[in-house]
């Protein structure tokens, strides 16, 4: 589908990002619509360490589900609040790349014009696919309210600056909390409220972010198994590594010097980088090797290449020929230049070490 590049999103500062903002606001066309919108989307962006996931369905009027799309990468922009959209809007954008359906209007999982400057992911995200958007928030970020009546359908309306509407908050089930509901763009905030209790069944939260939140927490295992099977395979490999060289110590031969008298290696590190090596290829056939001996790749490929696996099969080799038990095995993985997972084993203790690299609040 369609992208408008309204702005870039690469290196920008917060100040910089709050001038978007601003901008932006002046480009806000609260109108009613052309038409009553029968296919929807909802979108729902999630985090699993240092990845950003975003989802988006697209339902007709019966619910029906018509498309689903995904993409998931790595999330440059620090958490900030009020500057969110910044953070999740890149990952959504390559995702409704991938849409094959257009929608009449999308809804997403967050604020509208409800936001300190009126600029919530549905509002900023509605620049780049130019379609009527709605944000669906189940907490208040901005402004103030009058709890409604506990019914379904029971609304009061969200007041932001000077007693100026911002949204609705909008009881969707009865005796549950409300949502806040307010229009991203090209809608009106009754429209919008109209609109949500129209794609909305016996739950809470309407259809469409509803759906794409389940499809969203899916993908997540998904995503996150693969993690786990990149590190159970390094876990695997060095294990078996140990293996080796524990058989091989007791009557190792074959020793040479490399540079000098004290860098050496032995027929354990060359059998210990087999394994190693073949373990990883056998379960990830598109990885990139480099290890001690001998690697299978470009030295460019460190700093772009996907899957790079750095061994170290005997890391102490001369502790390990004098009969000492001071070595290890080193596994690390690396993608785009940077270091994502790293697994040391020290065979003699039978102790293993791993580590995955996990985003920071600071």
């Amino acid at each position: 589908m369609k992208i408008y590049n309204i702005h870039d999103f690469n290196n920008l500062t917060p100040k910089q990002c709050i001038e978007i903002q601003k901008n932006l606001i002046e480009k806000l066309e609260l109108f009613p619509l052309k038409k009553t919108p029968k296919i929807v989307a909802g979108v729902d962006l999630s985090f699993l360490n240092d990845l950003g996931i975003a989802i988006i369905v697209v339902i007709d009027e019966t619910f029906k589900l018509i498309d689903l799309v995904y993409h998931y990468q790595k999330i440059e922009f620090p958490y900030i609040p009020g500057l969110l959209a910044f953070r999740e809007l890149p990952v959504f954008l390559e995702a409704w790349k991938k849409l094959n359906t257009k929608p009449d209007l999308v809804f997403f999982d967050g604020q509208g014009i409800a936001h300190p400057r009126k600029m919530g992911i549905a509002t900023h995200g509605s620049f780049f696919i130019n379609i009527p958007t709605i944000g669906i928030a189940k907490s208040r970020l901005y402004g103030t309210y009058d709890e409604p009546c506990i019914k379904k359908g029971c609304y009061s309306y969200l007041y932001g600056k000077n007693k100026e509407k911002i949204g609705v908050v909008l009881r969707t089930r009865e005796k549950i909390k409300p949502v806040f509901v307010s229009p991203g763009n090209y809608v009106t905030i009754e429209e919008s409220k109209e609109i949500t209790l129209k794609f909305t069944s016996k739950y809470k939260i309407p259809e469409p972010t509803r759906l794409a939140h389940i499809y969203s927490q899916k993908i997540k295992m998904e995503i996150s198994g693969d993690i786990m099977d990149t590190l159970q395979v390094m876990i695997k490999a060095a294990k078996d590594a140990g293996d080796i060289l524990l058989t091989k110590k007791k009557k190792l031969k074959n020793v040479k010097t490399k540079k000098s008298s004290s860098d050496l290696v032995s027929e354990a590190d060359i059998e210990s980088q087999k394994l190693i090596v073949d373990t990883i290829l056998n379960e990830i056939s598109d990885a990139i090797i480099l290890a001690e001996e001998t690697w299978n790749g470009d030295k460019r490929i460190l700093k772009h290449g996907k899957k790079v696996f750095v061994i170290d099969p005997l890391d102490g080799t001369l502790n390990y020929v004098h009969g000492m038990d001071f070595y290890s095995i080193s596994i690390a993985m690396m993608d785009d230049g940077e270091v994502k997972y790293g697994v040391v084993y020290l065979p003699e203790t039978n102790k293993l070490y791993y580590a995955k690299k996990i985003r920071v609040h600071i």
